[in-house]
């Protein structure tokens, strides 16, 4: 008997011990899980204008909002953000799809924007010409535009966004 009750404790304990093992590795799986960072890709393929305020400023940069802006040439109504004391123009529009739609409407040198109507014909073109030198990004659901020569801002906001896709 007293065999049986040592086969039978030995048992219980370690099928005590394999279950918490099993729960704490499981724990451990969904905890690193959800420490695991959102890879820039990621994150460049779901960024809005707060998403871009808080990598700026992640980065290490100084953020600061400003006014809307309404350029004819771009779909929808901007923002201006004070960046390092530089300003951005941010555009976010509703899907990434209407932001692939307004960037091939701009010439490869930023200058240049295609009006496209509803249909999706071309009805015109506006021709931009930029008192700096343009640096266009997409990311996500933006498009940014910076006009400007300081290499910081443009290597931050590159870091950011990714290499421009217009501009000079």
């Amino acid at each position: 008997m007293k065999r049986s009750t040592f086969t039978t404790l030995l048992l219980t304990l370690l099928l005590f011990s394999l279950g918490g093992l099993t729960a704490c590795g499981a724990n451990s799986a969904h905890a690193s899980q959800q420490n695991t960072p959102v890879s820039i890709d990621m994150q460049r393929k779901t960024m809005g204008l707060n998403e871009l305020i808080v990598q700026l400023k992640a980065a290490g940069a100084k953020v600061v909002p400003g006014a809307d802006i309404n350029q004819p040439f771009m779909a929808v109504v901007g923002n201006t953000l004070t960046v390092n004391g530089e300003q951005v123009q941010v555009y976010e529009y509703a899907s990434t799809s209407d932001v692939g739609k307004q960037a091939s409407s701009i010439s490869p040198d930023g200058t240049s924007f295609t009006t496209i109507s509803s249909n999706g014909m071309p009805t015109g073109a506006t021709q931009v010409d930029w008192v700096k030198p343009p640096h266009l990004y997409k990311a996500g659901r933006i498009i940014v535009i910076y006009t400007g020569t300081n290499a910081s801002l443009t290597r931050l906001l590159e870091g950011v966004l990714g290499k421009q896709f217009a501009g000079k």
